[in-house]
């Protein structure tokens, strides 16, 4: 059976010698219900994952400059940021890590919504909300200061700031 892929881009800051920030956005479920996850959507025929993840970005939220540069980056280099992948009953999902360089102001900086997301907000690590989505399970061990650190370490992020 043919399971259907998504991909994601989690945006993450890291103010110096401070707990990492991760971008979120907060959602509404058909049933009303508000929960809290990240960009990305249906990977179509002919796209590559991170083509696919930067798409719906696109298609969702009306990103900072900064952002669109980094996206931009990848891009130009055929560079894939460091991931991980989880399946579940319905599809193959695919969660990009993404570096945001940090700088005053950043967690204030607005991020326009197109369509999917109610808002954005940057949140520490350390004060994710409670109301994320199902799919959080998969993500919440990477979601850890050291786990972060971890990415930084293995992949050279400079390459994109």
């Amino acid at each position: 059976m043919f399971m259907k892929q998504k991909a994601k881009l989690l945006f993450f800051t890291c103010p110096e010698k401070d707990t990492p920030y991760a971008l979120l956005g907060r959602r509404i479920s058909k049933e009303g219900e508000e929960y809290w996850w990240i960009p990305g959507g249906g990977v179509e025929e002919g796209e590559t994952l991170f083509q696919a993840a930067a798409r719906e970005l696109s298609e969702e939220l009306i990103p900072t400059k900064q952002i669109t540069d980094t996206i931009s980056k990848y891009q130009e280099l055929a560079t894939n940021p460091p991931y991980i992948q989880y399946s579940t009953g319905s599809s193959d999902n695919y969660i990009f890590f993404i570096q945001i360089q940090h700088y005053s102001g950043i967690l204030e900086d607005k991020i326009g919504i197109v369509d999917e997301f109610e808002e954005l907000k940057w949140f520490d690590l350390n004060n994710i909300p409670p109301t994320m989505s199902r799919e959080f399970i998969h993500l919440k061990d990477y979601l850890t200061k050291e786990k972060i650190e971890a990415f930084m370490q293995n992949f050279d992020y400079t390459r994109f700031l």
